[in-house]
């Protein structure tokens, strides 16, 4: 019996199982739209925008600023691959009524995927919202998918979100292969750079940009758990073997 039959089977089975609460299908949009639903409203009373992502090529809607803080951790870490917002639409029981959840981003890596709620640390706290996350992460691996329940607090905790606004702002255009080559160089010569000389200048009018786009592709990398400061080390990533 094939993966996709088997994971069928276990669905059908699981559905059976747990009659009340279960996820019963996840379903992603229709082929000729983007998101499971509309983001971005000229309606609707709340903070939403637009982001302009390197990683996807086109711009991400957001509704709400932890929504947007939770999209440039994704963009500036390099080991997701891609990723979007309104993903899919879950399908689920629960308390005896078919009910549909609208997880906010999906976030893909190297062999797999993650869904992902962001919510403020008060509405994280709200009885409902942990019973659905509950079973989202139980259910929705039976899916293919992984579930996160995000706290607001979370990503402001730490330098990762300073980090991601300094090498974003900078980081925004592609590196020509010839730069990149010159980049390569340098490192294989110096070992390290610090952040400084390229805030300075010392590597040329784009050493900086180009430096910070190598950064968010994973090309380069820091010490991720401090701050970008003048004295942040630099380090070339040497090639990881095709998976």
């Amino acid at each position: 019996m094939s993966t996709t039959s088997m994971n069928r089977l276990q669905r059908h089975r699981h559905r059976l199982a747990l009659a009340v609460d279960a996820v019963l299908s996840v379903r992603p949009p229709p082929a000729h739209k983007l998101r499971a639903r509309k983001v971005v409203s000229r309606s609707k009373g709340r903070c939403t925008g637009k982001f302009p992502s390197v990683k996807v090529g086109r711009m991400v809607q957001w509704e709400s600023p932890g929504e947007l803080d939770a999209i440039k951790g994704i963009e500036a870490d390099p080991r997701y691959t891609t990723y979007a917002e309104q993903p899919v639409v879950v399908r689920y029981r629960m308390d005896g009524r078919i009910r549909r959840h609208y997880p906010d981003l999906e976030a893909r890596w190297r062999g797999g995927r993650e869904l992902l709620e962001v919510k403020t640390d008060e509405d994280a706290k709200d009885p409902e919202v942990q019973r659905r996350s509950a079973l989202m992460a139980r259910d929705l691996p039976l899916f293919g998918y992984g579930y996160r329940l995000v706290r607001c607090s979370e990503l402001r905790t730490g330098p990762q979100l300073a980090n991601a606004d300094l090498l974003i702002k900078h980081g925004g255009a592609r590196v020509p292969q010839v730069d990149r080559e010159q980049l390569r160089r340098l490192f294989a010569a110096r070992g390290t750079v610090p952040w400084g000389e390229l805030v300075q200048g010392a590597h040329g009018p784009r050493a900086l940009g180009h430096v910070s786009r190598l950064v968010l592709e994973g090309q380069i990398d820091f010490d991720r758990s401090q701050p970008i400061q003048s004295e942040t080390s630099l380090h070339w990533v040497a090639k990881r073997p095709k998976e």
